[in-house]
């Protein structure tokens, strides 16, 4: 440890930045380098910065990783609706569903759906993803997650909070450091303002073990407790000025890798496994490229010496080209074109393998004469994959929402407040009604046998009717809830994965098929396990049961069942119903 936290911050970044560790005795890692190769071909440039090779010739980035990122994006893809919350044991369903509802509404009012766009983007370019609560100084989700470009943290360490030290570093505006409640504000901004160069003020925090005596003023030097410093430097100084420091609990740093590699902290994602593809196909492209500039020139050779002028420029449409030996053109026309297409289509079919792009998942047109079970294969191998790297999103992103964005959620929807449903879809609206009406319909029933009196059938359905025609001319659809409504609740957090990324036309399918099966035989949903059957088989599908699921009706009288009755189909018919005695149209008293 060094004397001073500016020291030890200084030789931790020098450290992370020159120094490789060893993932066994043959491989060596760095993971600046890493990160750094990284954004050069994810924006299609060599590692040099040049694009002129040692002839003067422009030299070509055919990059391969773009398009096999952005596949690999589009099939972990997550999205608020893959969110569930269900109610524990005893927990009433319908608080539950209102909370999941309003939730899902406040998270795209404060751009969490980008948040997860670019978690979702990020983690197949670099292999990890680091997210960090949002501080009350940001409105912007997206600010939750740290850019691996300035952190620094030990290379080697299995996850962030066990590392010995982390820093992230951050550029403020002086607008933006003003935000912020620190000491020594005024010292940073006048040291700042008197630098000549710079637009930016560097500020790092940095996490990790030191001294107790850096701490607290009576501390012992050889105990040391995980702390955390926020320090400014001086220009070109090991030297600075302490903003902010306290002791901590953890490292308050959450974690998701693509690919993780033992013996290193950084994971591996699309576009450093095709890191040396990628140097193969740009070799290949250019070689090929430079070759057929050589194949375009015109070179003729002679053994006549007088002649020492260039043909092209010199001669002119039906010369008459006096010499003492022919002219005769050089042959450099290519003769290796094949072994090119050859060499391109297996580097392109290793790419394919690592990323897991197969003509399935891209929705590329399979070659002719390619066998349907070969399809099947690749794009069951490929979803497996992806679904498995998805599973992992859905457990970072579940403690991530469970422990940082719900704890907001639940703070600012604390005081009584109104749900306008106008949100929700007709589905969703329809069942809102069905209760209401439910719920109309028995208070003002209860209010007639209050006075004494037994109502009819005919009584009742003329009250639902009154009820329901009462609902549909109400146009305003809301929903009050209490004060602190929310922070009693008992719930659980699940994740809906399901393989809903398969193309449109195969959910078109298996919708055709669905409602078939239901026309054919409407039982199917009725009977409780031939239903749980067929919505296993939409799960399979890459289908949610639960958005196709509907609040049942009442029961249709005796004359109407029979009419709705299969006549064919899987299920047996089920045996005629009793008769039920009629109602008696008469007032009782209770």
């Amino acid at each position: 440890m060094e004397e001073t936290i500016f020291e030890q911050i200084v030789n931790e970044i020098d450290e992370f930045e020159n120094r490789e560790i060893k993932l066994s005795p043959t491989c060596t890692f760095n993971q600046k380098d890493t990160i750094d190769r990284i954004i050069n071909y994810n924006n299609s440039k060599f590692l040099d910065g040049s694009d002129i090779d040692h002839d003067g010739l422009k030299r070509y980035f055919f990059n391969i990783t773009y398009s096999r990122r952005k596949n690999a994006t589009k099939a972990i893809d997550l999205d608020t609706k893959d969110f569930m919350f269900v109610g524990e044991d005893g927990e009433d369903y319908y608080p539950v569903w209102f909370f999941e509802k309003e939730f899902k509404q406040w998270v795209k009012e404060k751009g969490y759906g980008k948040f997860l766009n670019k978690i979702v983007d990020d983690l197949p370019t670099y292999g990890s993803v680091v997210v960090k609560k949002l501080t009350k100084y940001s409105n912007d989700a997206r600010d939750m997650i740290v850019d691996l470009r300035n952190l620094y943290n030990e290379q080697s360490a299995p996850t962030l909070k066990k590392a010995t030290y982390v820093i992230e570093k951050h550029n403020y505006t002086p607008s933006e450091f003003k935000k912020n409640k620190w000491d020594n504000m005024d010292e940073v901004l006048n040291d700042f303002y008197s630098r000549k160069e710079g637009k930016y003020i560097e500020v790092y925090e940095r996490y990790g073990e030191v001294p107790e005596n850096w701490i607290y003023e009576n501390g012992d030097p050889n105990n040391y407790v995980l702390s955390v410093f926020i320090v400014y430097f001086y220009e070109g100084s090991k030297d600075g000025i302490i903003l902010f420091y306290d002791a901590i609990d953890e490292i308050p740093y959450e974690e998701c890798h693509f690919d993780k590699i033992d013996g290193r902290w950084l994971g591996r994602g699309i576009i450093e496994s095709l890191f040396d593809v990628q140097v193969k196909k740009n070799e290949i492209t250019n070689l090929y490229g430079k070759g057929l500039w050589w194949n375009s020139l015109k070179i003729y050779q002679t053994q006549d010496e007088t002649i020492k002028r260039n043909l092209l420029q010199e001669v002119s449409n039906g010369d008459v080209i006096s010499t003492r030996s022919p002219i005769a053109p050089i042959a450099n026309e290519e003769r290796n074109l094949s072994s090119y297409i050859q060499e391109d289509a297996k580097w392109e079919r290793l790419a394919d393998q690592i990323s897991f792009s197969y003509a399935p998942i891209t929705g590329e047109r399979l070659p002719s004469g390619t066998p349907l079970g070969s399809a099947v294969l690749q794009s069951q191998a490929a979803q497996s994959f992806f679904d498995y790297i998805r599973e992992n999103i859905g457990l970072f992103l579940k403690d991530i929402i469970w422990n940082l964005i719900i704890p907001q959620f639940k703070q600012e929807k604390y005081e009584k407040h109104i749900i306008n449903l106008k949100v929700l879809s007709p589905e969703e609206i329809a069942k809102i009604d069905k209760i209401v009406e439910n719920y109309e319909y028995n208070k003002r029933l209860l209010s007639i046998i209050g006075q004494g009196k037994l109502p009819t059938y005919k009584d009742a359905e003329t009250v639902r009717a009154v009820v329901r025609s009462a609902l549909q001319q109400n146009k305003n659809r809301y929903v009050e809830i209490p004060e602190g409504f929310y922070d009693s609740l008992k719930m659980k957090m699940d994740i809906v994965i399901t393989g809903e990324n398969i193309d449109t036309a195969a959910k078109m399918t298996t919708l055709q098929v669905a409602l078939q099966m239901l026309s054919s035989n409407p039982m199917i949903v009725k009977d409780a396990q031939t239903k749980k059957v067929f919505y296993k088989l939409l799960e399979l599908a890459g289908l949610n049961p639960a958005d196709i699921e509907v609040l049942p009706d009442e029961a249709p009288p005796e004359e109407e069942l029979m009419r709705t009755l299969p006549q064919g189909g899987s299920i047996a018919l089920p045996p005629t119903p009793q008769t039920v005695p009629p109602v008696v149209e008469q007032n009782q008293q209770i």
